[in-house]
């Protein structure tokens, strides 16, 4: 049977229909995992969703419920270049067409997935229409799918009724014993939530979401978790109004919100939770935490910044080779020991060291996201030789050192809402647009690694962001912490086809030159 794809804005792809026949309108969206498809029709953060995969197989290893993230799907629809009939893996329970048919998701197979997905990338996210029968009047249906807003899906994905587990439960070891009792705020739970817990000596107790602060502080818990959810958050003003009753009880609980938009009220906004936090550290702890230590830390991580900013505007026309660690290393530290007199030294004898290396030789390569630190491939084209280097890394300068150490709270407020991976793509493309050109580099590496949707979703818009000023752009995919994904054999033909490419159109510009010096 025929089945349509109509987007909001009149684009339209046909397919074969899979599972349900009926029609839906959802938010569109995309999953770039190779595998795990059972667990995303599961997650109940797709509630009120329909899931496009970009993998062009789905379903080869069928169905096997202990996978489940939830003991039924709330997911809104399914997309898919092929749907496998057949599943085969010793732990197949069922097909995924016939799960499908179960969970009442209608869907759509053998469509280009990659051209859908580029539209999702270019536009953001969707709203669209899965059909078996193309409507009569256009243009109602596309008024009816633009419309269509995501609501009440914390009431449909939340447990019923309150759930308790204890190690042995949900396929973890019996045999761990409890040391402490955790309760859940079930605003869209997943299974594995819980076995993290169960794992660790934890008893788990699963409320609903609008439960009474009363009933949860009634099993003694000695922690509380709030889990994340589908939805917009401002139609949980009742589970909002409980949390801030369950924050003024004893029992440990925090979280801190930020959010996308980078003004000064927002800064205001989370430098209040950070005040917050360090009331709930001392007493948590039982040690204090002075204004003037905050300062102090402070002082030494924007001196730090602007360090390492003047290190990597200095190495623009030097030649350092170095492995993948130390790229790696400096976004690492540059974070994790950021306002530490060992990193400040670290910066300190970077400094000293770019003033004793050669001028620059080969081609300079700005590197995107994290580092394949275990990569030969990555190694034999970009490390110790000359032909090219990396020259900076997307994390090591992912706050800029714009901020008042004379008010902590706000500064440290200030580097958390306008961090370059808090909100948008483009804020984080514009930073690193900025800091290439910095480090005077020929190309860029956008590494999409496996699983980050932010650098997946935003491959395509970075490219075309980072070319329009002039600096080329590959779009690498692989995996950046575990080998044996493998893909040595691509990574080394596409990084040595992107220098071939840097170098042609050197030797192109020099002719130019060359030809206009003539004339």
């Amino acid at each position: 049977m025929e089945a349509y794809l109509i987007l909001e804005d009149g684009t339209t792809f046909t397919g074969r229909s899979i599972g349900s026949t009926k029609d839906v309108i959802s938010e569109i969206v995309f999953n770039t995992s190779m595998t795990g498809y059972l667990e995303v029709l599961t997650d109940p953060s797709y509630a009120g969703q329909a899931v496009v995969m970009t993998y062009p197989l789905i379903g080869n290893y069928g169905i096997c419920r202990e996978d489940m993230e939830a003991k039924v799907s709330n997911t809104d629809g399914f997309i898919v270049r092929e749907l496998s009939r057949l599943g085969s893996n010793f732990r197949n329970e069922q097909s995924i067409q016939d799960f499908l048919v179960e969970q009442d998701i209608p869907g759509i197979e053998g469509i280009d997935t990659r051209a859908l997905t580029k539209i999702l990338r270019e536009k953001g996210t969707m709203n669209g229409m899965i059909t078996t029968k193309m409507p009569e009047n256009m243009e109602e249906a596309l008024a009816k799918i633009k419309d269509y807003s995501v609501r009440g899906v914390v009431d449909k994905v939340t447990t019923k009724e309150i759930v308790s587990y204890r190690p042995g439960d949900l396929n973890t070891d019996s045999n761990v014993s409890v040391s402490k009792k955790v309760a859940i705020l079930d605003v869209g739970t997943k299974f594995n939530i819980a076995r993290c817990l169960l794992k660790r000596g934890c008893e788990v107790t699963i409320f609903p979401a609008r439960t009474n602060p009363e009933d949860i502080l009634a099993i003694n818990p000695d922690g509380i978790m709030l889990t994340n959810g589908p939805g917009d958050p401002k139609e949980c003003t009742e589970v909002i109004q409980n949390l801030n009753s369950l924050y003024q009880s004893d029992v440990p609980i925090f979280a801190i919100d930020v959010p996308m938009q980078q003004n000064e009220d927002n800064v205001q906004y989370v430098a209040d939770q950070l005040r917050k936090l360090k009331d709930f550290i001392e007493e948590c702890t039982g040690k204090k935490i002075t204004d003037e230590t905050l300062t102090e830390r402070l002082r030494r991580s924007k001196r730090t910044l602007e360090k390492f900013a003047q290190y990597e505007k200095e190495s623009a026309d030097r030649y350092i080779p170095a492995d993948l660690v130390t790229p790696l290393y400096a976004g690492m530290t540059n974070n994790l020991l950021l306002g530490t007199e060992e990193e400040e030294t670290y910066v300190d004898r970077l400094l000293n060291d770019v003033k004793k290396a050669p001028a620059k030789k080969g081609k300079k390569i700005y590197w995107m996201h994290t580092i394949p630190f275990w990569s030969d491939a990555v190694k034999n084209e970009l490390c110790f030789q000359e032909k090219a280097q990396i020259v900076g890394c997307e994390l090591s300068r992912v706050c800029e050192p714009d901020f008042d150490p004379e008010k902590p709270y706000e500064a440290m407020a200030r580097r958390m809402v306008y961090h370059a991976l808090n909100g948008s793509a483009i804020r984080r493309i514009e930073a690193g647009i900025r800091h290439a050109k910095e480090t005077g580099a020929d190309g860029v590496v956008w590494f999409g690694h496996w699983g980050c949707k932010h650098t997946l979703g935003a491959a395509q818009l970075a490219k075309r962001k980072f070319e329009e000023q002039g600096i080329p752009l590959l779009i690498l995919d692989g995996d950046g912490s575990d080998r044996s994904h493998g893909g040595e054999g691509q990574t080394s033909t596409r990084l040595g086809a992107f220098l071939e490419m840097l170098n042609t159109e050197t030797d192109e510009n020099t002719d130019r030159q060359e030809e206009s010096h003539d004339e």
